[in-house]
């Protein structure tokens, strides 16, 4: 505050910042240790933080390329969770030891809206009350479509026996 910089060299700056792209290992790295350890925080065993691990790749995977086609957010994460879904069951299907809950507990956690929450909490609290209310509803409309895909995922498996 005691020597600020002109108007300029901020709008230089904020450009710089947003050119900085996380290297793809580390993201995917950063993606299993969450994923895994989600998996265990929340009761799961090994195996399960291994598959959600393995999981977690695939939601890197679809981060990194079906994001770019879809035509927001909210489709991508009904497309990510209904396929991250789909692929738990099936693989909960054929190794029955896993739990299933566990793994998709995991997973779910890196598509959830954190931030987006988060600021959405500081907003209202600092007195932008529109704009807080407003950044909630999203993430409230973001969680709810990851969840539409893990249940759509689950109904289907459970109807058709998959």
């Amino acid at each position: 505050c005691e020597n600020p910089f002109p108007a300029g060299e901020l709008g230089r700056r904020l450009t710089q910042i947003r050119k900085i792209r996380i290297p793809r290992r580390e993201r995917y790295v950063g993606n299993i240790l969450a994923a895994s350890s989600f998996a265990v925080f929340f009761g799961g065993g090994w195996k399960d933080a291994l598959i959600s691990g393995i999981f977690a790749v695939a939601i890197s995977l679809l981060q990194d390329y079906v994001e770019l086609i879809c035509m927001n957010t909210m489709v991508f994460n009904v497309i990510a969770s209904f396929l991250t879904g789909v692929g738990i069951r099936f693989v909960c299907r054929l190794a029955p030891g896993l739990d299933m809950d566990m793994i998709m507990i995991g997973d779910i956690m890196l598509l959830i809206p954190g931030l987006m929450s988060t600021n959405a909490i500081r907003d209202v609290l600092i007195g932008d009350t529109l704009s807080g209310i407003i950044r909630l509803i999203a993430a409230l409309l973001l969680a709810a479509a990851l969840a539409l895909g893990f249940m759509g995922a689950i109904i289907l498996f459970g109807r058709f026996g998959l």
